[in-house]
């Protein structure tokens, strides 16, 4: 077994490996040569690291015979896996029929692959395959034109970029609304207990908002509906609002095609906000994906709002309200 004190040098190296690297077994390994460093005998650095002493004199002879390098577990070390590339392609085709309930697909796999695994081999391999289990959401995809979508998407993209040049503002407009029925998340959950959220009925707290890939939020509650002449009324605010701006870049608003937005009060408005500096820009009919404040909407009601909010009107309006008021600053997006 040879025996070497560490140089200043190889000390820093293998300090910063141990505290940054991202691998767990080159962490530990330079663990244990910095604790024999220290002094720490061989018996005391495999008690520390729950290991057996032939492991740490292992890590030493090849750290001394081949450096740094052989600090990391070299490949083909480990159990192999049961299923082969071949047999994950089948595999995958087999899931792709039916997702949700992938237990019911093992004699099925065992059939077309020769293999008996169990469910929990099923899952870890999954995972491999790059699949995770989450919640399925709504599309409206297959009813809408796709030539419109492709156009309206190029367009959003060459309005994106005068934007990032500091030619233009960007917003984009929508409406959703609250109600004590909630959205049910996934969460964390102890063994044996349940989360639990009230199941009442009340009224709604609606809300218009505009927003700016900064995160710049313009938003407008209201516990009545949202009407075509509600939402004029909002955004000759947000018209006022820009104009007591120092520096009013052209603004140009993307927004859906909900009735509100479509009526004849609405469309009349238009030339005075274009004089304003905010021209209005309707995305085709199911493009939800378009207008990205949908992403807020989302973001609220699954993840930011505390589960006690659920508990009466008033309360869920204030949660609402405080959501909004930190946009940008305790909530922000990412929409690069």
């Amino acid at each position: 077994m040879k025996q070497t004190k560490l140089n200043p040098l190889e000390r820093q190296t293998l300090e910063q490996m141990y505290n940054f690297h991202p691998n767990k077994q080159a962490r530990r390994h330079a663990h244990g040569l910095l604790l024999l460093d220290q002094g720490y005998s061989f018996e005391e650095v495999a008690r520390i690291l729950l290991c057996c002493q032939k492991s740490v004199y292992n890590w030493v002879n090849r750290w001394l015979d081949q450096g740094l390098v052989r600090l990391y577990d070299q490949t083909g070390r480990g159990r192999k896996p049961l299923l082969d590339l071949k047999a994950c392609l089948k595999v995958d085709a087999i899931i792709e029929q039916a997702p949700r309930r992938v237990s019911q697909h093992l004699e099925e796999i065992q059939r077309q692959t020769g293999h008996l695994i169990s469910k929990s081999t099923l899952k870890r391999t999954l995972r491999s395959m790059g699949l995770r289990w989450r919640r399925i959401r709504k599309w409206l995809g297959t009813l809408r034109n796709e030539e419109d979508f492709r156009m309206a998407q190029q367009e959003l993209e060459s309005l994106k970029e005068l934007e990032d040049k500091g030619l233009i503002e960007l917003y984009f407009c929508d409406e959703s609304g609250f109600n004590l029925t909630p959205c049910v998340p996934y969460a964390w959950q102890k063994k044996g207990q349940t989360i639990g959220l009230p199941a009442a009925k009340g009224g709604s707290y609606n809300v218009l908002g505009i927003m700016g890939r900064n995160n710049a939020l313009y938003a407008y509650g209201f516990q009545g509906s949202i009407n075509s002449q509600v939402a004029i009324t909002c955004m000759d605010e947000f018209a006022a609002q820009r104009e007591q701006k120092t520096k009013c870049l052209p603004a140009y608003l993307i927004i859906d095609n909900a009735p509100i937005h479509n009526s004849q009060a609405f469309r009349a408005k238009e030339n005075q906000w274009v004089k304003q500096g905010i021209t209005i820009k309707r995305i085709p009919a199911y493009c939800p994906e378009l207008n990205l404040i949908e992403i807020l909407w989302r973001k609220i009601k699954y993840d930011w709002i505390p589960f006690s909010a659920y508990q009466t009107l008033d309360k869920l309006i204030h949660e609402v309200e405080q959501v909004i008021r930190n946009v940008g600053k305790r909530f922000v997006i990412n929409f690069d």
